[in-house]
C-alpha cells in the first residue's frame, strides 16, 4: 500500500489526536502543525516533527500509525523485545 504525504500528513494528525486526548491536545496543537506544514512542507514539517520526539515516543507513533494503517514494514530481529506491540 502506497501513502501520499498528504495522506500521510492526515494519518499523523488523527494519529496525535487519537494518542494525545490524555495529554490535552486541542486545536492549537493542530493550527501550530498547519504553520509549520505550510512553512516548510509536508515531508520536512514531518521529519521535524519526528526529530522533535524522544526516539521512544517517535517509534510508539510510527508504529501506531503502521498497525493501524497495517502497512508492511519488517523490523529487525529483536525489534519488539520491551515495546509494547
Amino acid at each position: 500500500m502506497k501513502i501520499t504525504k498528504k495522506q500521510l500528513v492526515k494519518i499523523i494528525k488523527e494519529e496525535i489526536a487519537r494518542s494525545a486526548l490524555a495529554e490535552d491536545a486541542n486545536d492549537d496543537t493542530f493550527e501550530m502543525l498547519d504553520v509549520i506544514v505550510d512553512a516548510l512542507g509536508e515531508k520536512e514539517a514531518l521529519e521535524n516533527v519526528i526529530k522533535a520526539l524522544e526516539r521512544s515516543k517517535a517509534h510508539e507513533v510510527l508504529l501506531s500509525i503502521i498497525q493501524q494503517w497495517e502497512l508492511e514494514w519488517s523490523p529487525e530481529e529483536g525489534y519488539y523485545e520491551g515495546i509494547k506491540k
